[in-house]
């Protein structure tokens, strides 16, 4: 049966042009920026390669134009399916879904040159009709005034964000190459949003990378299309298919000034659920590797939220899949609390449809992996996001506490295993988005701790929810003690292990063996960067497809007393200290600079290793933080580089280490000239 095609017709006396910009922002509102984090790459230059419209911000537009959000090849959300853009003043755009005009919807062009049509919501189209297009078509009668875009699906769209484990590109996954081959999935289409920062909110993304906007998976399309501003060029995709690493690969032959697209975990997600449901899936990529949570925060005037995230809210979505935290292990505690502010606030801006306000939204809790700061109390917190401790409806979180990747050579931060990542993930989505009652997403979740016997016990039994039967313990890759059971209990200030074994029967639980004799004053499970011990799992089939049976338990910490113990409540682990400040070095120490001229641009830098020496370059804005962050056998400097087409003239601190493992992390806030940063070694 053949799709219907859409047409958009607008009463207008101007031919319209498909692809404009809406409401393109000033020059000024859109700053470029070098992120600086471990895993940081590079960003937009903020030039576009769509057509604009006639007309700039402040004036009307004399032409019919759509959003970038909408290009051929693209999905919209199959209940909501609404279309936006620019156009003249008062004029009339009626919206005609297939051959049916009877059925047109109707807008109206306000005075501020902006119109919006939300449309009858539509039955999800077949995804296996590759060819057999939908066409959206713009017209007021007159000959050519239209805008006509094909192959359209209606399905479900996802927003993937996060950092670089989200950024972390489909050439570098595991079974790269079979993954690459099998990459034509008809109904699976791409969308990738450039990186850049804004101070202020924007209407529409500064750019694209996808140059045509929506992208139907390839082979071709899912290595990535990236700018030629590190030596490749658009057209040739080559390079991205080839195995590689963002700035801060482990494997310099490895190294790229940009990771490429298309996310991993983002594409095996959508591949995951569009198998599982049969409805078309859209994938919106917008990540940038090394940024923290606050930057992607409303609250906070995110700068990463404003370029990225804010000029993708006037379109329904279906939810979100969100990979990040590496960034905040520094300071774990605040991140319960800005997780949960921050998905109530993007909730609040989009522009959903109210029966579908309370979109999904899928964290994943980091992967066994190694980064500075406090990576165990990290993990701890982004537990706060979901229930008990939280009462955010239609929010998931899976776990990867079985994914290490010693070898990777992007660094073990970047996992190779996305597969796992991306069908935990999607699991999830057919238990909270699609009402599979049968599902068990979480793996086990302990919840209660009894004590036996009551009166001098001798064991701890733990109950687990989540979980599907039997529980096991396994010994996986990365266990280096198979006699440890990952148990530790707390007496008289020192933890250590306990042996734990499933108890056997109809309900989940484990039985810990008590060795101090009664209650310890605390009990905790797989507090380690990369657990080393035996894993515990239990047997949910995450996909027979994939290969993958099995959801690891997720870490937990309960404090104890007289009368039984509880889980500490996530954002609340002892002993997490707050950065202190860096002590300023003798003035003769930290000579001044000289001074700075031009327009300040956010920048920074990783390190990076140079002959035998480990080069440190931080960018400061204010000699003051300059002095503090450099100290004694270090110099305050001042430098310009090319950043794309703008020179970037920046002040830094240089030193040098034999010690290459030394790196340095550095934290910033949003103001600038007077901007303020501290190195903090990690």
């Amino acid at each position: 049966m053949a799709i219907p095609t859409v047409a958009v017709v607008a009463l207008c006396l101007i031919s319209g042009i498909r692809g404009n910009r809406f409401g393109a922002p000033d020059a000024k509102d859109v700053p470029s920026s070098v992120d600086g984090a471990r895993d940081g790459s590079s960003g937009s230059s903020g030039t576009s390669r769509h057509p604009t419209a006639n007309g700039s911000r402040g004036s009307a537009p004399s032409q019919l134009s759509l959003h970038k959000m909408f290009s051929d090849s693209m999905v919209l959300q199959a209940e909501a399916p609404k279309l936006y853009g620019l156009g003249p003043p008062g004029r009339t755009v009626r919206v005609v879904i297939g051959l049916n005009a009877s059925r047109a919807s109707v807008g109206v062009v306000g005075a501020d040159g902006k119109w919006a049509v939300l449309l009858a919501a539509q039955p999800p189209s077949d995804p296996t009709s590759r060819g057999v297009s939908i066409a959206i078509s713009v017209t007021d009668g007159c000959s050519g005034c239209n805008i006509t875009l094909s192959d359209v699906l209606f399905g479900d769209v996802w927003v993937c964000g996060g950092q670089s484990n989200m950024e972390f590109s489909v050439a570098e996954m595991f079974d790269r190459d079979r993954v690459i081959a099998t990459a034509g999935i008809p109904g699976l289409r791409l969308f990738a949003v450039q990186k850049n920062k804004s101070t202020t909110p924007l209407d529409e993304p500064a750019d694209l990378q996808y140059p045509q906007g929506w992208v139907s998976s390839s082979p071709e399309t899912v290595c990535g299309a990236e700018y030629d501003n590190d030596g490749y060029s658009p057209a040739n995709t080559t390079p991205y298919c080839g195995p590689h690493c963002g700035p801060s690969s482990a494997v310099r032959s490895f190294k790229r000034a940009t990771w490429g697209y298309f996310s991993a975990v983002c594409f095996v997600y959508g591949r995951a659920v569009l198998r599982d449901t049969g409805r078309p899936q859209g994938m919106i990529e917008s990540c940038w590797g090394g940024t923290s949570i606050e930057s992607w925060s409303p609250a906070n005037n995110g700068s990463n939220f404003n370029g990225m995230i804010a000029p993708l809210q006037k379109s329904p979505i279906r939810g979100v899949i969100w990979y990040q935290g590496e960034a905040n292990a520094g300071r774990p505690n605040p991140y319960a609390d800005q997780m949960r502010g921050m998905i109530e606030s993007w909730r609040e801006g989009w522009q959903n449809p109210a029966p579908s306000k309370n979109f999904t939204f899928i964290l994943h809790q980091l992967s066994a992996c190694t980064y500075g700061g406090d990576v165990p109390a990290l993990r701890w917190s982004q537990q706060g996001a979901v229930a008990p401790w939280s009462t955010l409806p239609n929010v998931a979180m899976t776990v990867g506490l079985d994914l290490s990747d010693p070898s990777s050579p992007c660094a073990n931060v970047h996992i190779r295993n996305k597969t796992a990542v991306g069908e935990r993930m999607a699991l999830a989505a057919r238990a909270v988005t699609y009402g599979d009652t049968s599902v068990t997403y979480t793996g086990p979740v302990a919840t209660t701790f009894t004590a036996h016997p009551l009166l001098n016990p001798t064991s701890l039994i733990v109950a687990f929810s989540g979980s599907t039967l039997p529980l096991e313990y396994r010994t996986i890759n990365q266990t280096t003690s198979p006699l440890d059971q990952g148990v530790e209990v707390l007496y008289k200030g020192v933890w250590s292990s306990a042996s734990a074994a499933v108890v056997s029967g109809s309900v989940a639980q484990l039985s810990v063996a008590l060795p101090g004799g009664g209650l310890p004053d605390g009990i905790r499970y797989a507090w380690q960067s990369i657990p080393t011990t035996q894993l515990l799992f239990d047997s949910t089939i995450v996909s027979a497809t994939a290969n993958l049976f099995g959801l690891p338990a997720a870490p937990f910490w309960a404090n104890c007393s007289a009368v039984g113990c509880t889980l500490i409540t996530p954002g609340f682990i002892p002993g997490d200290p707050a950065p202190s400040p860096p002590t300023p070095p003798p003035a003769p120490m930290c000579p001044q600079p000289t001074a700075l001229t031009g327009e300040c641009t956010y920048m920074n830098h990783t390190s990076f290793k140079e002959s035998a020496k480990h080069m440190i370059s931080i960018p400061l804005y204010s000699y003051e933080a300059c002095c503090s962050a450099c100290k004694a056998s270090a110099t305050c400097k001042t430098a310009s580089m090319r950043h794309g087409p703008q020179h970037v003239n920046y002040m830094f601190c240089e030193m040098y280490s034999e010690q290459v493992s030394d790196l340095t992390k550095v934290t910033t806030t949003e103001e600038c000239p007077t901007l303020a940063l501290a190195a903090i070694p990690v």
